[in-house]
């Protein structure tokens, strides 16, 4: 028997299409088709989430050839008319031209299939799979961008080498596609990845040079990763949530991993893996701390943060903490802050020449909604203690350091003229600054912060807004003026009055708490814009007349 098809019809996907062709000599059938395409009907067809970023419509022809040994498809198109919002490099404009074609074969007697795809003159990708229990399973295959493509002895192998890779836009591009479903039904299980680019968009991160090597074992990955930004290896682990193991080289991290932006991230993070993370050499946004240490587990509803540390020959950042998901979403912190040099670890922080010599603790504990992985300024709470000893404001710029200029009172005599306009000018010494510090939605309120030094003794009250970067304070200065009043006593009377009573003037002074000094203090309103604050004297409070 023969088949001849002159002029067929027929609909693909909502599309027309004519098909020719019938039985040729040796027996086997031939048919010729052509027709059009549209992802709009596609779309209604099927639940892919990679047609979100594809529009218009195009032009294909192929074939079908039924053979003894099993059946054989080719479909070819330029795409002309689809345009590609995909990254690269599968982006296109709909009225450029990337050649695809794709050839299916389906082998006979209850055999297997395999598939060939090529893209452009970049992409390929070839699958095989076998049939198991009456399913079709992934056998081995392999996808290759501007490389040679190699099908892995097991799972999927994937080759890349490319100027620019986003794989944080095609991860959102494929969500959902089921191609890391570990070989359930037809999934497509990567086994293997072979990446180099020179710059590599990842989690929110910009590593350039990249070279990277990973390798699926039972029950994870291991990797190892070299770039500039980060170099060192990795293994993952799948029991749970996931669980990382890494040790970096070198490990940097920009804005994007660790933002204190006030709105909320596009994508919020419903979880994150256990983690046992170290780096010998840590940088963020440009700052090298020295060396990170952090391990954390899930249990349960929350994600613990056992341990983290960070560590450089001017300090040490230590504590713990805890994330619970979810509708309350929130993350708390214990930490502990020893510094050995403020002038050395402010360096370092870019705030260079901020302050001389001095060294601190701050401890505390704070709240935010949200993960760990974004302060959120808005919903920030807990509380603070400062301690600080030997060291000196320097004079800072307008605007830098907002908050530490707050500290440091250097506004004073830029806005009013004082009777110690040279203590806090040339900058503050202090030989203490103590004080404890409460938050609540980003307000931070001390009732107790005091400055002790030399020259001045200076108490600070009320509340700094770091969301607005504005502040409400009461400032008290009061000068250090007891031992030269009493000494001077001392040395005036001596001639003339029984010296005994300068003697019993500085002791009076001292059991009274220093009335001299407090008869001269003076207290200011610092209201308005870190930047640019406004200060109002209060009080003043000057010796009486003589009589």
């Amino acid at each position: 028997n023969q088949l001849i098809v002159r002029s067929g019809s027929a609909l693909l996907y909502g599309e027309p299409a004519t098909v020719s062709g019938g039985t040729r000599p040796d027996g086997t059938v031939l048919l010729n088709a052509q027709g059009s395409a549209s992802v709009l009907a596609l779309r209604r067809e099927l639940d892919e989430p990679i047609l979100d970023h594809l529009s218009g419509a195009t032009t294909w022809k192929g074939s079908i050839a039924v053979l003894k040994q099993g059946v054989e498809v080719l479909v070819e198109s330029s795409l002309q008319g689809i345009g590609s919002s995909l990254p690269e490099p599968l982006n296109k404009s709909p009225v450029s031209a990337m050649p695809l074609r794709f050839d299916y074969a389906v082998a006979g007697a209850g055999g297997g299939d395999s598939f060939k795809l090529s893209i452009g003159s970049a992409v390929q990708a070839q699958v095989l799979r076998r049939r198991e229990g009456g399913k079709l399973v992934m056998a081995r295959g392999g996808v290759a961008v501007n490389e040679p493509l190699r099908l892995a002895d097991k799972g999927l192998m994937v080759a890349v080498t490319a100027d620019k890779l986003d794989a944080d836009s095609w991860r959102r591009a494929l969500a959902g596609d089921g191609s890391a479903k570990g070989g359930e039904g037809g999934g497509l299980p990567v086994s293997g990845i072979a990446l180099r680019t020179g710059e590599l968009h990842l989690l929110g991160q910009r590593l350039t040079d990249v070279n990277l090597r990973a390798l699926m074992e039972e029950g994870g990955w291991q990797a190892r990763l070299a770039s500039r930004e980060a170099s060192g290896d990795l293994l993952w682990r799948d029991q749970g949530r996931g669980r990382l193991q890494a040790r970096f080289r070198q490990l940097s991290l920009g804005p994007g991993a660790a933002s204190t932006d006030s709105g909320r991230a596009s994508e919020q993070l419903s979880e994150l893996p256990g983690l046992d993370v170290t780096a010998e050499n840590f940088v963020l946004r440009g700052k090298a701390l020295g060396k990170l240490e952090l391990k954390a587990a899930n249990q349960r509803d929350a994600w613990r943060l056992e341990h983290f540390s960070i560590a450089n020959p001017d300090g040490t950042l230590s504590g713990d903490g805890v994330w619970r998901p979810g509708a309350k979403d929130e993350t708390r912190l214990n930490f502990r802050l020893d510094v050995a040099s403020a002038e050395k670890m402010l360096a370092r922080l870019g705030y260079p020449e901020a302050v001389k010599r001095g060294k601190s603790v701050l401890e505390g504990e704070v709240a935010w909604r949200g993960p760990p992985t974004a302060l959120h300024l808005p919903t920030l709470g807990g509380k603070m203690n400062l301690h600080v000893e030997g060291g000196q404001f320097n004079q800072l710029d307008p605007g830098v350091g907002r908050l530490l200029g707050v500290l440091s009172l250097q506004a004073l005599p830029r806005r009013i003229t004082l009777d110690f306009r040279d203590v806090f000018s040339q900058g503050f010494a202090f030989d203490r600054i103590s004080g404890s510090i409460q938050m609540n939605n980003g307000v931070l309120r001390t009732e107790d912060l005091e400055l002790f030094g030399p020259a001045a003794r200076v108490f600070m009250s009320g509340e700094a807004d770091a969301v607005h970067e504005t502040q409400n304070l009461r400032v008290k200065v009061q000068p250090t003026l007891s031992e030269s009043v009493a000494v001077g006593s001392v040395l005036a009377t001596a001639g003339v009055l029984n010296p005994a009573v300068g003697i019993a003037t500085y002791l009076v002074q001292k059991v009274l708490r220093d009335p001299v000094e407090k008869l001269f203090s003076f207290e200011y309103a610092v209201t308005g814009s870190w930047s640019d604050p406004k200060v109002d004297k209060l009080a003043a409070r000057l010796p009486a007349a003589p009589q």
